[in-house]
């Protein structure tokens, strides 16, 4: 059963890539407050897993339907690659930023899990690179996660939450492009 679930998300992800590259997805308004908020509620229900969010008063960025796959992959992540004996906390935080003279909206997704080593983080992104934790993936998820971010005009990386020390959580920042109102 775990195999056909495997299966079948990583069919539902090269699917998503395929829209993705073949352009039938059209830009537009996305109320990224709506979004966090119910992925919020989605995973505040685990246990021993906190999901936090914090929005900020402008909510609206370009982007289209799959922008959920964005902070679904990355609340997943943390889920999946911590200790189930340890409580998780995930904040997101959103706020607004500028950039080269463009307005963003800036997310944070930040845990307290183990983190990602150095070493690691510059190959998180690239396609079917699977990580060296216990908890195997297909490579595809934070490809994806890139792909997304950058074909909607905007960008992630990914930094340790607490500088200089990787084993204190990660956290991931998604830079979207502000819609005008």
């Amino acid at each position: 059963m775990v195999s056909l679930k495997g299966s079948s998300r990583l069919i539902d992800k090269v699917m998503k890539l395929r829209r993705l590259k073949s352009k039938e997805l059209i830009l537009e308004q996305v109320d990224i407050c709506s979004v966090l908020s119910r992925l919020k509620d989605k995973y505040s229900h685990l246990p021993g897993r906190n999901v936090d969010y914090t929005p900020s008063a402008e909510c609206l960025v370009v982007a289209n339907e799959l922008i959920d796959e964005i902070f679904i992959n990355l609340i997943e992540n943390s889920i999946k690659h911590s200790p189930v004996d340890r409580p998780l906390i995930i904040d997101i935080l959103q706020t607004m930023a500028r950039e080269d003279g463009k307005a963003f909206i800036r997310v944070t997704i930040e845990d307290n899990g183990p983190g990602i080593p150095d070493d690691e983080k510059e190959k998180l992104f690239t396609r079917f690179y699977g990580g060296k934790t216990l908890a195997k993936g297909k490579g595809l998820g934070l490809y994806l996660v890139k792909t997304l971010a950058e074909n909607f005009g905007g960008k992630i990386k990914v930094e340790d939450r607490v500088p200089g020390d990787y084993t204190k959580g990660v956290r991931f920042i998604v830079m979207l492009p502000a819609a005008r109102k």
